[in-house]
């Protein structure tokens, strides 16, 4: 994380004030500047200890990421596992622990309890074991190999590829709670894979954007569609999830339209899913409804009152 010049007194008590505001749009911006001041810290964890607010919370998340300060890996990690958290919380304190294992880029130090000389495809197997006995105390230790395994390539290894894509084929896989950490981490070590890899894993997580028995994945997963491929078929295949997607993974697809339109550079492309925006602000299903426009109002567009 790179190390940027803390805010004026006046700009840092200004974001202070608008990160606990009412307005997201201030939110979203009052997070990236208190993000470059790590002075912040002690005070955004003061506010994150009495905010309840979902979009709060994430913001103060974000800021914290930024950070780059490891003594806040215990306190990501409750938030990461904590269920009650909102997935957006949740997300975020994912995104926040694979920056981490970045700033230590490098070195040899692994966090307690990781085990050391077993490759990213065999932490994959012992995955597939986990989720089909069921288990509930170990994915997330092997989260962390697998994310500190797939630090030792500058290509995402094609025998671990395999491995993921058949996780992803696997119905048990989705049954289980925990397992959208994983697809989290795919999107954080994007660089790693291929074009071809990256094709390969599409139709899997568009069909699979409902399946999961907890909606955080549909959340990642409309992340990587909007975000990381955000093309034409991204569009297609979130203007089609918006329609056919069951509850409550469909109140996700809004966001994932919504990362589409703020990250493209291809302003028809934009304008294809501000309008998609625009119709699903008039669905039937309250969530999408309210997730529709608080899209469209990240993005700097302002609901229609009807």
């Amino acid at each position: 994380m790179r190390q940027r010049e803390p805010l004026t007194e006046e700009q840092r008590e200004a974001a202070l004030r608008d990160i606990r505001g009412p307005d997201p749009v201030a939110i979203v911006e009052a997070a990236k500047l208190l993000s470059a001041d790590s002075s912040t810290t002690a005070r955004l964890l003061e506010l994150l200890a009495s905010e309840e607010r979902v979009e709060v919370r994430q913001g103060i998340l974000y800021a914290l990421t930024w950070h780059g300060d490891v003594s806040l890996w215990d306190l990501m990690i409750r938030i990461l596992s904590d269920q009650k958290e909102h997935p957006k919380v949740r997300g975020q304190a994912a995104e926040c622990i694979s920056y981490m294992f970045d700033k230590k880029e490098g070195s040899s130090q692994r966090p307690h309890g990781i085990p050391k000389d077993r490759e990213p495809a065999d932490v994959l197997d012992a995955v597939r074991a986990e989720v089909h006995a069921r288990s509930e105390g170990k994915l997330f230790n092997l989260l962390m190999e697998f994310v500190f395994g797939l630090r030792g390539y500058d290509e995402f290894p094609e025998d671990a590829f395999e491995r993921f894509t058949s996780l992803l084929a696997d119905p048990a896989f989705w049954k289980h709670e925990d397992i959208w950490p994983f697809l989290r981490e795919i999107g954080d070590r994007w660089t790693l894979l291929s074009s071809s890899q990256r094709e390969q894993l599409r139709p899997l997580l568009i069909a699979n954007f409902d399946k999961g028995s907890n909606p955080v994945g549909a959340f990642v997963i409309g992340e990587l569609l909007g975000g990381r491929y955000g093309d034409e078929a991204a569009l297609d295949a979130l203007s089609s999830l918006a329609g056919v997607a069951s509850m409550p993974a469909r109140a996700f697809v809004p966001h994932g339209l919504g990362v589409l339109a703020r990250e493209t550079r291809n302003g028809k492309l934009r304008k294809r899913a501000v309008l998609v925006l625009r119709h699903l602000e008039k669905s039937e299903i309250e969530e999408v409804r309210s997730e529709a426009g608080l899209a469209l109002r990240k993005i700097g567009i302002p609901e229609v009152h009807e």
